[in-house]
């Protein structure tokens, strides 16, 4: 499990996480929904401990490490789509590369002049196979074209013995695709029963 005590974060005077307590389960995928500006990013950044914070979070087992695919995606600049994978996979990638339908342009330029898209397919390529049990994913199919969307869902909903959170603006697919959605609004999380959810205004308006 994933815990979550009491989590706080401020920026100036401004509340953005006020006092969050949850628990995350294993082989479960959530959708934290909300507002532009509502925190989303930054429980994520908590999360993986990249900013500070007050609170505790808590990994059960202490072996637990984070992916986070943040947005826009966080790459080494001075890499190549080519050279990032072949460090990574420690042999030649280019059957991944051709597997990402990564085009062969793309594979030898480096990361910084690559298009999202692409940056969007390494960085979730990276994220899927690793033994990493928290995966993170901010905004994560907002810039991937529709095949490399259906190979990554495909590839998350396979994934056994890990906890996925996906911060999302599309309703739809968190309503499709999570087990558990997730309201983040005035600082404050809640679980959103799907089955007593009317329509999705009465959802940012409650």
């Amino acid at each position: 499990m994933l815990k979550l005590e009491n989590l706080k974060k401020m920026y100036d005077k401004n509340i953005v996480l006020d006092g969050i307590s949850y628990v995350f389960e294993e082989n479960k995928i959530y959708g934290i929904l909300g507002n532009n500006g509502a925190g989303k990013t930054t429980l994520l950044n908590c999360i993986s401990n990249s900013i500070k914070f007050e609170g505790k979070v808590i990994f059960e087992d202490t072996d637990y490490m984070v992916s986070y695919v943040t947005s826009p995606p966080s790459l080494p600049d001075f890499l190549t789509p080519k050279e990032i994978l072949d460090f990574f996979l420690d042999k030649d990638s280019t059957e991944v590369l051709e597997d990402l339908q990564i085009k062969t342009d793309d594979r030898n330029q480096l990361i910084k002049n690559c298009s999202l898209g692409t940056k969007n397919k390494i960085s979730f390529y990276l994220c899927l196979n690793s033994t990493n049990k928290v995966i993170l994913l901010d905004e994560p199919f907002i810039n991937l074209d529709y095949n490399a969307r259906k190979v990554a869902e495909k590839q998350l909903k396979e994934k056994r013995d890990v906890i996925v959170i996906i911060s999302t603006h599309d309703f739809e697919l968190a309503n499709d695709f999570c087990d558990e959605l997730l309201l983040l609004k005035n600082g404050k999380l809640k679980l959103i029963d799907k089955n007593k959810m009317v329509n999705l205004n009465e959802i940012f308006e409650n």
